[in-house]
């Protein structure tokens, strides 16, 4: 595990907040410090406890440290009406002309995978996780105006993290990563939460930041990144032994601006309502302009969007004939993928 491979680095290790993994052998995850509760309603103490962790830590040793924290989170007990863990949003609801547009593509499109409206229509436990997919204009731009709300809330904590390492006297020489695990469904296709391919479900912040090698403001829009990225980079940045057995690549060469040459392609695959065992499975590729996906069952399994001409994902391609050889290729792509991760079960399309 990541931490453990920085520890044996030489590093002292700290992790604090949420921690969705079943381990807590201290052996096996490796952090020297090691603090994941509460869970909930706990943001506002993880800078606090990192504060802390930087002015008694061992300083004959480099660092490395997570601050885990868990809004904008709370938009899934907004939508179902709950109680949210990190405390209510602070501003007040505004009137509705204050409310964010419903975004351009908000609209199910023709054609649309059955199985995802199959998931969403006729699972009664899905009426209790999505309840605003049949709300009016209104619920859902409250629903949009207070996913903005949180992520200002969670940026106010990141902020405090950035002050304890300014005030320790880190801020010169410590990469910071600032990354999150999923989007959220923002409205696209009247969508909430994760687990859809929608590019707000799957297309995540990643800000790196290191002292002297990375230049401020810089926007890299082109290379594909998978999450399984993280865990080689930090090793590479680390100066820590890269398993062999890690399925991503190290960023490094890329943050440092050291090599053009990147993949064409990276693959996601989802499971919904986590891992209940419903069997809806779905599978995607992306590339530079295009987006596959392929699920398990129902009419349309496939969809092919057109990222540059369609960015709000509404138009199918996949019957296209201008479109032929770009369905071939993500097909083969993802049939390469599923025979490299022995993949076996799921029913591709050759």
């Amino acid at each position: 595990m990541m931490g453990a491979c920085l520890r044996d680095a030489g590093y002292e290790t700290a992790y604090f907040g949420k921690w969705h993994i079943p381990v807590k052998d201290k052996a096996r995850h490796g952090y020297d410090i090691f603090d994941t509760r509460p869970v909930y309603g706990a943001d506002k103490e993880q800078p606090i406890k990192f504060e802390r962790f930087l002015s008694e830590r061992d300083t004959s040793r480099p660092f490395f440290a997570t601050v885990s924290l868990h809004n904008p989170y709370d938009i899934c007990q907004h939508i179902r009406n709950q109680e949210l863990p990190e405390g209510e949003i602070e501003e007040p609801l505004p009137e509705n002309s204050k409310r964010p547009p419903l975004p351009e593509g908000f609209e199910i499109p023709d054609g649309y995978p059955e199985m995802i409206l199959k998931f969403r229509t006729t699972d009664p436990a899905m009426s209790k996780l999505y309840p605003t997919q049949d709300g009016d204009e209104a619920r859902w731009r409250e629903y949009l105006w207070a996913y903005y709300r949180l992520t200002e809330k969670v940026d106010r904590e990141v902020g405090k993290v950035m002050d304890a390492l300014e005030a320790g006297g880190h801020a010169d020489n410590t990469a910071i990563v600032f990354i999150s695990d999923h989007g959220e469904g923002l409205g696209l296709h009247h969508w909430t939460q994760k687990q859809a391919f929608v590019e707000t479900s799957a297309r995540i912040p990643f800000i790196v930041s290191i002292p002297g090698q990375t230049p401020g403001n810089s926007v890299n829009e082109e290379d594909l990144i998978s999450t399984m990225d993280i865990f080689p980079t930090f090793c590479e940045l680390g100066g820590a032994e890269i398993p062999e057995s890690l399925p991503g690549e190290s960023l490094a060469p890329l943050i440092r601006k050291e090599s053009s040459d990147w993949r064409d392609h990276v693959v996601s695959e989802n499971e919904f309502t986590f891992g209940s065992g419903t069997g809806l499975h779905g599978r995607m590729v992306r590339s530079a302009r295009y987006k596959y996906s392929i699920f398990v069952e129902g009419e349309n399994r496939e969809w092919l969007v057109d990222m540059e001409t369609d960015p709000s994902e509404s138009t199918n391609l996949v019957n296209d004939p201008e479109h032929a050889e770009a369905l071939h290729q993500h097909r083969k792509w993802m049939q390469e993928w599923a025979t490299e991760v022995r993949d076996e079960k799921f029913p591709y399309v050759a």
